[in-house]
Formats: structure tokens, C-alpha cells, sequence
């Protein structure tokens, strides 16, 4: 009696069954690692969008920039040609630098003018010779109480009569009253004082008073 076969019998029409082991589907693994709980950062390459873009970028810029610069160094010129002698009294330090530009843009860096820190010290006028009523001498003292160098001012001279009118009126410029030996240009220092003299025909006037008046033209 042959042995029992201990394969098993398919049914007849249905072929035979086969064991196909189970796989559970396993999560792709992204290439490199990275640590539990980190999100992962997203790199793009620098040029991806070429060069061609930041070079548009910058020359649009450029022209803006140096529009901008033209325009700056036209307006500072602009205020340093009409108010050169104002920036000179507001910021002394840089007054050689606003000379060497005024003369690229042709202006005047002039002393400044306090009229209101200028003051007549002293004055006189006086008879020279009797037997000349009409020759006089005005003497006076200009002192500038200012702390900084101004220009010298015009002098408004003024003679009255005996009833205190005006009968005669003359302006001096510093050349005028200036001994020859000063230089006008170099004004009148802080805290100096500056004497003058002048000697004057008064004409037929018989002054018996006077009156003098400082101002800037």
C-alpha cells in the first residue's frame, strides 16, 4: 500500500491556492535625514531667476542716484551763493571752506552786520578856528560789542540849527572816516574800537547841534 501524499488536493476547476507573504506598505523615506520635530526648510538656488533681473534692478536705480546727488550739490550751491555771509556767521569754523566755494561759484563771504551790537562810544564837534565858523572837526569812537569781526558801517551825519531842525545831512562810508593807514575791508573786530575824524564846511550852516546815526546800505 503506497504512503499517504500529504499534498493537498485542489478542488476540482480551481486551481491551487499559493502564499503570497504580507507586506504592509512602508512611508517613503526622503533623502537625507533630519531631526524629530524639525520642519523642513525649503532652499532655493541663487540663481534661479539668472542675473538678468538684479541687473535690470540696478540700472533702473543708478539714474535715480545720481539725479538725486546733481540735484543735492545744485541746491547747496544755490544756498551758499545767496546766503554765503549767513552760513558764515552761523558756523565761523567753516568760513575758509565757504570762501574756497564761493570763489568756484562766484559769491562774497562778507562780515556779518549786527548794527545792533554797534555803538558810539564818545563824540564831539568843534569849532576849528573862529575866524572860520564854517570848518568843524566831528570826532567820535565806533565800538563793536559784537564776538565776532562785523563790517564797518555808514555814518548819517546830521546838523541842526538852533531849533533843533535838520539843516544839513551827509553820509560817510568807511573809507571817509578811516585813517589812510586801515584797511576798510578788514572791518572792525570784537570788543574794538575804531576813532574817527572828520573835518567838514559847513558852508553858511551855523550847526549848534548834531546828530549821528549807524546802518548798513
Amino acid at each position: 500500500m503506497p504512503p499517504a501524499s500529504t499534498a493537498t488536493l485542489a478542488a476540482p476547476g480551481r486551481p491551487p491556492s499559493r502564499r503570497v507573504p504580507s507586506a504592509e506598505p512602508q512611508p517613503l523615506e526622503a533623502q537625507g535625514t533630519r531631526a524629530a520635530g524639525q520642519s523642513e526648510i525649503l532652499t532655493l538656488p541663487d540663481n534661479l531667476f539668472g542675473t538678468r533681473a538684479v541687473r535690470t534692478a540696478h540700472d533702473r536705480t543708478w539714474p535715480w542716484a545720481l539725479g538725486s546727488f546733481v540735484l543735492g550739490a545744485i541746491l547747496s550751491a544755490q544756498a551758499i551763493y545767496f546766503f554765503a555771509t549767513e552760513l558764515a556767521v552761523r558756523l565761523p569754523q567753516f568760513r575758509p571752506q565757504l570762501t574756497e566755494v564761493c570763489a568756484w561759484v562766484r559769491c562774497t563771504v562778507g562780515l556779518p552786520r549786527l548794527v545792533d551790537q554797534l555803538f558810539i562810544e564818545a563824540s564831539d564837534l568843534q569849532m576849528l578856528d573862529a575866524a572860520h565858523p564854517s570848518e568843524v572837526l566831528l570826532t567820535a569812537t565806533i565800538r563793536n560789542r559784537a564776538a565776532v569781526t562785523q563790517e564797518l558801517p555808514l555814518i548819517e551825519l546830521t546838523l541842526t540849527d538852533m531849533l533843533s531842525q535838520s539843516a544839513a545831512r551827509k553820509v560817510f562810508y568807511p573809507t571817509d572816516y578811516l585813517d589812510q593807514s586801515q584797511d576798510p575791508s578788514r572791518g572792525i573786530g570784537p570788543n574794538q574800537e575804531i576813532p574817527l575824524k572828520l573835518y567838514l564846511n559847513a558852508g553858511d550852516i551855523r550847526p549848534t547841534g548834531y546828530r549821528l546815526y549807524l546802518f548798513f546800505a
